[in-house]
């Protein structure tokens, strides 16, 4: 009977260690749920943030171009308007 009585303090012991590791692997895998849906919205923004980037970085060589250009005006107006002087 003590054999029995022995056994089964051993079995609850088992039985309580085997509930605390789940309970652990229980609250890891909420974690991990939780560092997938934030690692999902990170790539998220990090995509909207190159997709911004690489408009502004368009905008702003459309920008240069521009200003190129306008600078290429004003030179051939001040050279025409100089040769006009000139005569």
């Amino acid at each position: 009977m003590w054999k029995m009585a022995n056994a089964l303090d051993v079995l609850k012991t088992k039985n309580c260690e085997i509930d605390s590791k789940v309970l652990e692997l229980q609250k890891l895998n909420e974690k991990l749920v939780k560092d997938r849906n934030t690692l999902d919205v990170l790539k998220t923004k990090n995509c909207e943030l190159e997709s911004k980037l690489l408009e502004l970085t368009k905008l702003k060589e459309k920008w240069l171009d521009d200003s190129n250009g306008f600078d290429d005006l004003r030179n051939n107006v001040l050279e025409d308007k100089m040769v006009e002087d000139e005569r």
